[in-house]
């Protein structure tokens, strides 16, 4: 699963961060030929990540291709218990999270062919709660 394993950190509880801001780091293709790449700002939890690499996997082990996930949820979300009254603190820790800004390449396979890649894609693109786009290297 996709959790932090270091949980050592000066700041284990924070706010939920939503960027605004474009992305100019990653938005290309580093290691795969294909992608999905962000056109919304969101978050990414570890479920939807374990459902796209579950998913991938059956189609990847076929063609002995590799898959690449770019993001990695290090932000925690907080919840308070169910009917406590408000104040006494911020809340224990739930779940894990990561801020995707507009323009970021979540996800890149390698080694399928191209209608089997754009299939995976856009089934993986449906597991995502923002809009994305598929994206592939000229060659």
């Amino acid at each position: 699963m996709f959790i932090p394993l270091n949980k050592k950190r000066k700041f284990k509880k924070s706010f939920v961060l939503i960027p605004k801001s474009l992305n100019f780091k990653s938005c290309e293709l580093k290691f795969g030929n294909f992608g999905i790449k962000s056109i919304q700002q969101g978050i990414i939890k570890p479920n939807q990540m374990e459902s796209i690499r579950k998913m991938a996997k059956k189609f990847i082990k076929q063609y002995n291709g590799s898959m690449w996930f770019r993001v990695f949820p290090h932000f925690s979300i907080t919840k308070k218990p169910i009917e406590v009254r408000m104040g006494k603190g911020k809340g224990n820790i739930e779940g894990w999270y990561f801020p995707v800004r507009k323009g970021q390449c979540i996800f890149e396979i390698q080694g399928l062919p191209r209608n089997n890649s754009l299939q995976l894609l856009s089934y993986c693109k449906n597991k995502l709660s923002f809009k994305c786009k598929l994206i592939s290297k000229i060659e």
